[in-house]
């Protein structure tokens, strides 16, 4: 098994792809693995902006833990926070 918890540190979809249902149907199967190779917990941050991934990640039952504050750096070099997200297998069955 991987162990009993999990990160994702990378998850996107190409811009001329997005609004299509494709980033949700990849987080299930993602989720369908880890389940099967008996993950219980699985962490990521996101931009405290990124609505969409957000509500993307919310609607699978992850919850906000925490805060990274300052943890991106935009392009201008000002800095966002991140929420801390976490989804746990017991609060999910």
């Amino acid at each position: 098994t991987l162990g009993s918890e999990a990160e994702i540190l990378t998850f996107a979809v190409a811009p001329s792809f997005q609004r299509l249902g494709i980033g949700r149907r990849l987080l299930k199967k993602l989720m369908v693995f880890l389940v099967s190779v008996e993950c219980e917990k699985v962490f990521l941050e996101v931009a405290v902006d990124n609505k969409a991934a957000i509500i993307l990640y919310s609607g699978e039952n992850f919850v906000n833990v925490g805060t990274r504050p300052n943890y991106y750096q935009r392009a201008d070099g000002s800095f966002i926070c991140a929420p801390i997200m976490a989804w746990t297998k017991i609060k999910n069955i």
